[in-house]
């Protein structure tokens, strides 16, 4: 399994046509990337994300967090967002302090739970108090984004290039365990989520349930599926708008990072960056030869005509023996959009996987950086059956790569091994020597004649 670039097909399902108005940086980057925008109420009966069970669109924006439902034929409730990402889709979703229970249910078949209903994150330590209604400080300032390249570019880190951002929104939690999510940005270390029970005048946590706080509460997850599909959601709607955007903090006097993060984001999301694929996939002898096929085609003249192949037999099953030096080596390559397209992968950590039901040999690849070309010399197993050449590379932020190749390994034949074994040396001195024993003692005893006294001693016993 290899990734593809993202498409541009991108359709934008909306609460209402004025978010094109509040958002228009946001889709306007979209659309400088080559894009073509569709937008759409996500309450029209006219939506469709299908035909003839293909995907239209590459890409889904959902800004729409306050739909309750979906009225258009076709789209099926809370499972409509899963079923286009697992059809090879891309999303990016925005929720709200206000979103339906629709919107709830959605995220969760991602695997990210939103805070329970009322709640919002909040932050007394870091907050921008321009854009905080009443003094609850609900405009968090954030600079915890995930150290990874591969998703942020330029901007990831706390030393990335981009300034803090400001969201107003839902916290959630995504299950540590689950190896297909990525936070992306959390919290700060003051920051929590909680239902105030009333207007707050005062930093206090008095008046609020404390449900999720610290480093842990997640702001903004990514999500890879098995099928290298992306799905991002953040718990805010306005951390994509104008007005945050164009947010000056009044502690660096610097525009908030919001522009620069999302646009990084979207890109990631919407597969600009971090696909991997394989090509070139080769494997042979050191020595340069290849492997022979398993079966050669023999004619049946006994046997009536057939288009049915032997079920049986695999005749393009390669075959090596064991003991035999391999040269295993593909080319992978990495798609970059700001790069210009596909682009040679570098890395060390790539591994190679010799499997019969369990690795027999795993090794890591060497790697031409120039070419992207990964290859290693090793040495067959002694043991033979049906193995896979197996990689298998999953890391946080590039898609997975899979790539296996079936060979068969025999054992040698009759007329292929070694005449005399070393270690069998006193085994062959031992049968040798007892050869040219017993051959001497047969000599000597036949043709060996008694001595005179010996014979006449003989004849005097027998009178």
């Amino acid at each position: 399994m290899t990734g593809r670039a993202g498409g541009k097909r991108t359709i934008a399902l909306l609460d209402s046509l004025a978010i094109l108005d509040t958002h228009s940086i946001f889709f306007a980057g979209l659309a400088a990337r080559g894009h073509k925008l569709t937008y759409t109420l996500a309450t029209s009966p006219r939506v469709t994300l299908f035909e003839y069970g293909q995907p239209l669109y590459d890409n889904v924006v959902y800004f729409a967090p306050t739909t309750t439902a979906f009225t258009a034929p076709g789209l099926e409730g809370s499972q409509t967002l899963a079923d286009f990402v697992a059809q090879g889709g891309n999303l990016i979703m925005a929720a709200d302090v206000d979103m339906s229970d629709l919107t709830r249910e959605m995220a969760s078949e991602f695997g990210v739970d939103f805070d329970k209903k009322r709640t919002v994150v909040m932050d007394h330590f870091s907050h921008a108090p321009a854009l905080d209604l009443k003094g609850m400080h609900t405009n968090v300032v954030s600079s915890n984004l995930i150290e990874n390249e591969k998703i942020l570019g330029p901007v990831a880190g706390r030393k990335g290039g981009a300034a803090p951002v400001v969201f107003r929104g839902v916290g959630h939690i995504v299950d540590p365990e689950n190896i297909l999510a990525v936070p992306i940005l959390s919290g700060m270390s003051s920051t929590y989520s909680a239902a105030p029970l009333k207007e707050i005048p005062a930093p206090s946590l008095a008046s609020a349930r404390l449900t999720n706080a610290g480093t842990t509460l997640g702001l903004i997850s990514g999500v890879q599926g098995r099928n290298n599909a992306r799905a991002t959601i953040s718990g805010s709607l306005d951390f994509f708008s104008d007005a945050y955007f164009q947010h000056t903090l009044d502690t660096t006097g610097q525009l908030a990072g919001n522009e620069l993060v999302a646009l990084e984001i979207s890109k990631w999301a919407f597969g600009e960056r971090g696909i991997l694929r394989a090509s070139n996939v080769t494997h042979h002898r050191a020595d340069g030869s290849n492997p022979e096929h398993l079966l050669a085609t023999k004619e049946k003249p006994d046997l009536p005509f057939s288009l049915f192949p032997d079920p049986e037999l695999n005749r393009q099953s390669l075959v090596y023996r064991i003991k035999d030096d391999i040269i295993y080596s593909l080319v992978i390559e990495e798609y970059d959009a700001d790069r210009g397209g596909w682009v040679p992968y570098q890395a060390s950590d790539v591994q190679l996987e010799f499997v019969m039901l369990d690795p027999h040999i795993r090794t890591f690849l060497e790697c031409v950086p120039e070419t992207g070309r990964f290859w290693k010399l090793f040495k067959v197993p002694d043991n033979y059956g049906i193995f896979k050449f197996r990689i298998l590379y999953r890391r946080p932020g590039l898609s997975v790569l899979a790539v296996n190749t079936q060979v068969s390994v025999r054992p040698f034949n009759h007329d292929e091994y070694e005449r005399f074994i070393f270690s069998a040396f006193p085994y062959y001195a031992s049968a040798f020597s007892m050869m040219t024993g017993f051959l001497v003692f047969g000599v000597a005893l036949l043709y060996s004649k008694p001595q005179k006294g010996d014979r006449e001693g003989k004849n005097l016993k027998k009178e």
